[in-house]
């Protein structure tokens, strides 16, 4: 069923993301992670997963959505808190209107 399909799906980004997650903090230069989902639903979803994740205290994951307050959206132009690396869950609507400086992984 979808939920089956849905729960392998967000499973398989968590763990693409940790491991994507692991690079990004070992090179040490900083730098983001830009994850694009279908939608609001996928976006929640693995924005809960991954802040209750084992990872949690090295990921600072924000999403990126119209419907957020304008003071939400920024929050993804700004640099990563010490020890954490920024993770953007957003949809494809911001493949083509929003620059994060700091993407090194899409």
């Amino acid at each position: 069923g979808r939920d089956t399909s849905d729960t392998r799906y967000i499973q398989l980004l968590e763990d693409t993301i940790r491991r994507l997650v692991a690079e990004v903090a070992s090179a040490g230069e900083g730098g983001a992670i830009l994850c694009f989902l279908p939608g609001w639903a996928e976006i929640r979803r693995l924005l809960d997963t991954l802040r209750g994740g084992t990872d949690a205290g090295k990921i600072w994951a924000l999403p990126l959505h119209s419907s957020l307050s304008r003071d939400k959206q920024q929050q993804v132009f700004a640099s990563a808190p010490p020890g954490k690396v920024k993770v953007v869950l957003a949809t494809n609507v911001a493949e083509s209107s929003v620059t994060i400086d700091d993407v090194t992984h899409v």
